[in-house]
């Protein structure tokens, strides 16, 4: 057998994406398969690039899209989690996300947050604030300390700036956007398959990284209301068949 020539998987992935586009959604599907397997091709060879990554990453992400939109659920699960298996320092970089969502609160950039809770935020500001009012030498004394120890803090990480660079490397491998991404597919693939501990999972993971997130919210909302729904459906299959067990032993007695 001849050598088949190497196709360019960025190449087959933009007429992917315009096939996609133009609703030629088995067409989308065949040329991101090719361009995976080129990818894959490549990183056998030994050349696993961030580059190739990144491109398997958004071909995988893509294929499970595709199954998802044809209703075939585990498919597009497994897609998933074999994103999920190739991020090295998963846990840590889950904790890494969810402690800059705290930081960023802890500095007041909540335009997001619900309106009960923004209004809450505003009302202890404003507590705080009359407070101070109160005490302006105790707040200036602690302005002065703070400012003191940041000077100190700022020295200390100019020692570290190389170590933390090197790290930041590693675990912005993939962006919360896609992590969260990839959560919300699986926790909505979950649902569909009425498998509802595995769908709250996946909607805790995204709430740990944006507590707000809306269609976290309203996917939690709909899985509390189906997973009802769905109990009750039981219970009364289960009563009718207890009821039919009940009518023929009756029969049978007489």
């Amino acid at each position: 057998m001849f050598q088949l020539e190497d196709l360019d998987p960025e190449e087959l992935k933009v007429e992917a994406n315009m096939k996609w586009a133009n609703g030629e959604a088995e067409d989308a599907n065949t040329l991101w398969r090719m361009a995976l397997k080129e990818c894959i091709k490549y990183s056998m060879r030994g050349f696993p690039t961030k580059k190739n990554r990144d491109m398997q990453l958004s071909l995988r992400l893509n294929l499970s899209l595709y199954h998802f939109k044809k209703r075939e659920y585990h498919e597009c699960i497994n897609q998933c989690d074999i994103i999920l298996e190739g991020i090295e320092g998963l846990e840590a970089l889950l904790t890494r996300y969810e402690e800059e969502q705290i930081d960023l609160q802890g500095e007041g950039k909540e335009s997001s947050l619900p309106e009960h809770v923004q209004a809450e935020k505003e009302l202890n500001e404003v507590k705080a604030e009359n407070y101070s009012h109160d005490n302006t030498d105790t707040a200036a004394t602690a302005a002065a300390t703070a400012a003191a120890a940041t000077a100190t803090a700022a020295t200390a990480a100019t020692t570290t700036t190389t170590e933390e660079e090197e790290e930041e490397g590693v675990m912005n491998m993939i962006k919360r956007e896609t992590l969260m991404k990839i959560f919300l597919r699986k926790a909505n693939s979950f649902l569909h398959l009425q498998e509802f501990e595995k769908c709250k999972e996946n909607i805790k993971l995204v709430r740990r990284i944006d507590k707000w997130n809306v269609e976290a919210m309203n996917l939690e909302k709909k899985q509390q209301i189906e997973q009802i729904q769905y109990e009750q459906m039981q219970k009364q299959l289960y009563r009718r068949m207890c009821n039919v067990n009940a009518s023929s032993d009756s029969k049978g007695m007489k």
